[in-house]
């Protein structure tokens, strides 16, 4: 992934660290998990296999949606 920081060094400054940085992964992994369509069948945790394609385990159209809740696009 690429990214473009204009304002790099102002921004570095509000990043997340810690505690508070791993609550917010945490947090947005359930998001995330809890976008995904349920209907995928198993996962790893109960015996399933790895998905090598999340985008495609995505309703239609959630893409987009996705990319400006988690990258702020």
């Amino acid at each position: 992934m690429a990214l473009q920081a204009p304002a790099a060094d102002a921004n570095l400054k509000n990043l997340l660290h810690g505690r508070l940085a791993q609550r917010w992964m945490e947090d947005s992994i359930i998001t995330l998990q809890g976008r995904i369509d349920g209907g995928s069948g198993a996962h790893l945790q109960d015996g399933g296999h790895a998905v090598g394609d999340v985008l495609g385990q995505l309703p239609e159209g959630r893409w987009d949606d996705l990319v400006r809740e988690f990258l702020l696009a």
